[in-house]
């Protein structure tokens, strides 16, 4: 007879908590137990929620020392700032960078953080280090120039041509077909250029590439002799300082022209205009495409508006005007000294006209700067280095001749012309 297998009922069942009903033994059946079967299962979700809880926490933690770390370096960045900026430097140091070749009767400024140059015979700019970045050459009486931000334009009085130029190129060259008596440009490289027709004067606006854009007319016995022309940085608005005889007395008239969409609809692109009896205006300027000023020898005169400036401040003066130094920020105002403990009082001035510093000294300067918020006051042996505040920071010896001084983003450094060439200044 053959022997079947025999199989052995199941009676090790999974630990999943499955249970076949008809090998459940109902009397030996625990409901507590059997639910504690499933609660041993928890711990498995427990763990999860508590490996999110532990990358929340991680991520938080993170998350807060990287702001506690940026908050440090942002403290002991503004605190190096803070010490450098209120730092008073008492030594100055000078190494020579360059031998360069200095033409006769040259002009040098500031362009841009380069090294402007021109003369009768051409122009030129060099870097901090004396590298050669451009060079024109021509033949000029009385060469002038005009700087707006980074862009220059030089032309010779009563001569016909323009020349526009950047910190590192040649832009282009305007032409024009009347003498020129004086030239504005503008921060994009457009021109506004005076130009003299008996008794007639123009003013013509040109492009860097020296197509004209626009032109107005005035006449000598309406308008009277034009002292001085500026043009706003984006090139839409020229400032024009007339003067001219009123019987027996004199009167300064300054105009603005539109040549944007404002001004299209005006006559000659006249939009505003101001009058002012006994006064001459030798020197007008914008500091921005919405606020200009005007300088005369009693008054300071600010004007704001971008489209139709109107006057915002009449500062009187008690003492006549010396000599005038500005920015794009301010404009700094050189008095005698009439109290007698100096030889000079500088004022400075913000857009709006309000008086910001007044500084005093004695020094029989070449040259007075203002740039990147601080003001630079120099003869050929001494410098003297101010914050916009009037806060002293330098006041020493070059320990050589110096001709010209080229201020740079860093108050410690600066660039300087000597009998040995183009050396760098260093304050410690």
């Amino acid at each position: 007879m053959p022997i079947l297998p025999f199989k052995k009922p199941q009676t090790d069942y999974p630990d999943d908590g499955y249970y076949p009903e008809e090998n459940i033994d109902e009397e030996a059946y625990d409901e507590e137990e059997y639910e504690e079967v499933y609660e041993e299962e928890e711990p498995a979700y427990t763990d999860r929620e508590d490996y999110t809880l532990k990358v929340k926490r991680h991520r938080r933690a993170v998350l807060l020392r990287t702001i506690l770390a940026t908050v440090f370096l942002i403290g002991l960045t503004a605190f190096i700032i803070y010490q450098f900026d209120t730092r008073i430097f008492s030594e100055a140091g000078i190494e020579n960078v360059a031998d360069i070749i200095r033409p006769n009767g040259a002009v040098y400024h500031s362009l841009n953080g380069r090294i402007f140059c021109y003369s009768k015979d051409g122009a030129n700019s060099m870097d901090e280090n004396g590298k050669a970045l451009w060079n024109i050459t021509y033949e000029m009486q009385q060469p002038m120039a005009d700087i707006n931000g980074g862009v220059a334009a030089i032309a010779d009085y009563n001569g016909s041509t323009v020349y526009v130029v950047s910190a590192d190129s040649v832009i282009g060259t305007i032409e024009t077909n009347m003498p020129i008596r004086d030239i504005s440009v503008s921060e994009n490289g457009e021109v506004a250029a005076v130009l003299a027709d008996s008794e007639i004067t123009w003013v013509y606006l040109y492009n860097e590439e020296g197509d004209e854009i626009a032109y107005f007319r005035m006449s000598m016995n309406q308008a009277g002799y034009p002292m001085s022309v500026s043009i706003s940085p984006n090139g839409e608005l020229v400032c024009v300082s007339h003067l001219r005889a009123d019987g027996s007395d004199i009167k300064s008239s300054i105009a603005f022209y539109n040549f944007g969409t404002v001004g299209q609809n005006e006559i000659d692109n006249y939009v505003s205009g101001y009058d002012y009896r006994d006064e001459v205006v030798p020197i007008t300027g914008f500091f921005s495409d919405s606020a200009a000023f005007a300088i005369s020898d009693t008054r300071l005169l600010t004007y704001t508006g971008k489209e139709i400036p109107q006057l915002q401040a009449d500062v009187l003066f008690n003492e006549n005007v010396l000599s005038v130094f500005h920015n794009n920020k301010q404009i700094a105002v050189l008095f005698p000294d009439v109290t007698g403990e100096n030889q000079y009082r500088l004022d400075v001035y913000n857009t709006r006209g309000d008086l910001t510093a007044s500084i005093g000294f004695t020094m029989d300067f070449t040259d007075i700067l203002i740039d990147y918020d601080r003001i630079y006051i120099y003869d050929e042996q001494m410098l003297m280095v101010y914050d916009i505040d009037g806060t002293k920071k330098f006041e020493g010896a070059f320990g050589k001749s110096v001709d010209v001084l080229f201020p740079s983003s860093r108050i410690d450094r600066m660039a300087v012309i000597t009998n040995d060439g183009l050396e760098r200044l260093t304050l410690n």
